[in-house]
Formats: structure tokens, sequence, C-alpha cells
């Protein structure tokens, strides 16, 4: 049976995710936006730690950053990291397996993934 983990913005309580154990997938966005400083997504900031808890083989990139916003709040949104981000910080991590694959999903094609 797949074990997948799903968490969209990358904000997650720690004592609650060291319940779950080991997944097979976990589907999280690579990346940190802040608006004037304040993390919305915290990808880039915290998915070393999501990774090394619960151990995945496959990670799905949530590319839920890539949109076209305009007006004034647009202008303050500042953005960190990206799938080829992750993939270094999985390289250079304490705790986190090195051959975990970062998959990134294109729109309208199917994705087939093997754990």
């Amino acid at each position: 049976m797949l074990c997948r983990y799903y968490e969209p913005h990358c904000d997650f309580d720690p004592s609650s995710v060291g319940k779950v154990g080991t997944v097979d997938v976990v589907v999280s966005p690579p990346n940190t936006q802040s608006l004037l400083g304040y993390e919305l997504v915290k990808g880039n900031t915290d998915n070393v730690a999501l990774l090394s808890m619960l151990r995945p083989k496959t990670v799905i990139a949530l590319m839920n950053a890539e949109f076209d916003g305009s007006g004034p709040l647009a202008t303050l949104i500042t953005e960190q990291g990206g799938p080829d981000a992750l993939k270094q910080q999985i390289s250079e991590a304490d705790g986190v397996d090195s051959s975990v694959q970062v998959l990134v999903p294109r729109s309208g094609e199917p994705m087939k993934v093997e754990v």
C-alpha cells in the first residue's frame, strides 16, 4: 500500500508529523513565499526537516507558487527556492537520504511515480 503525505504550505507541527512514521511519497512546495517577511509557504526553509521525519523515497514538488499575480500585494511577495534548490538541500542534508527523487509535475501531463 502506497503511503503519501500532502503538505501544501510546508507549515507543520513537528510533534504531529513525528507520529506519522515513514511514507513513500511527500507532496510539498519546494519554495518559500513571503509577504513582507511573513512566510506564507515554507518549502525552501522547512522541507528538509519534514523529509528527515517522513523519510520518503519521492518528493513531488507542489508548484503552487506558479501564478501570475497583479495588484499592490503581488509586488510585495518574494520567493526563494524551487526544485533545483530542494535537490541541492537534500544532497547536503544530514538525516535525509540523498537518493530521494524530486519530481516536478507538468500541467496536463500524466506523471508516473515509482516507489
